[in-house]
């Protein structure tokens, strides 16, 4: 499972396994810490490799290549304001024609447990026709997320359900307790959740 959250509540040892292999085998924690820290310069950089782990039910599609976080203006950050709205761009590169796409954006928290879910299909939008080619797309976020670590999950699924390529973890960003203005800051030392809701 890539489901930290699952693995910790479910498991009382875990097995990592890196290419076939046995990369670890012990306690849930010390195993979960190991895999989180797997993938740690793609989760700084954005930049996807192309032996990022990935779920494809249709390989040899499409590949996410590269994500990156921005303010409104495009401007790279890694942190964000407190209630700041921000940008998720990225490039995709479709290898074959995919007739029915959309793509999905997904904060989650770094041991998988998701926040936030949006897709170009959300609204009743048509999915759309993906030629072969470098696809780049971003997304305005208007989430008002309190302060914790995250990270950008990415995906390119069809109609069917069929996953063309879906890439965890691939950026991580935090969002701090102070505003960029004003005096609506988060004043308490604990966060409780991880939206609040207007």
């Amino acid at each position: 499972s890539h489901n930290m959250t699952a693995v910790k509540s479910l498991c009382s040892r875990a097995v990592l396994i890196d290419r076939g292999r046995v990369a670890e085998d012990g306690a849930v924690d010390d195993v979960v810490n190991r895999y989180l820290a797997a993938g740690t310069d793609m989760a700084k950089t954005g930049v996807i490799p192309p032996d990022a782990v990935r779920q494809q039910d249709a390989p040899g599609r499409a590949y996410f290549r590269s994500v990156r976080l921005t303010d409104r203006a495009g401007a790279d950050v890694s942190q964000l304001y407190f209630g700041q709205p921000f940008r998720v761009a990225f490039q995709c590169e479709v290898l074959k024609e995919i007739p029915d796409a959309h793509f999905e954006i997904s904060v989650s928290t770094a041991d998988g447990t998701h926040i936030t879910y949006s897709t170009t299909v959300d609204g009743g939008t048509p999915s759309r026709r993906l030629g072969p080619g470098v696809h780049e797309v971003w997304a305005d976020l208007d989430v008002r997320l309190l302060p914790h670590g995250y990270t950008i999950d990415l995906g390119v699924h069809q109609d069917d359900g069929t996953t063309v390529d879906f890439v965890q973890r691939t950026l991580d960003f935090q969002v701090l307790r102070v505003a960029e203005a004003g005096e609506d800051h988060y004043r308490w030392g604990r966060t409780r959740g991880f939206v609040r809701a207007d």
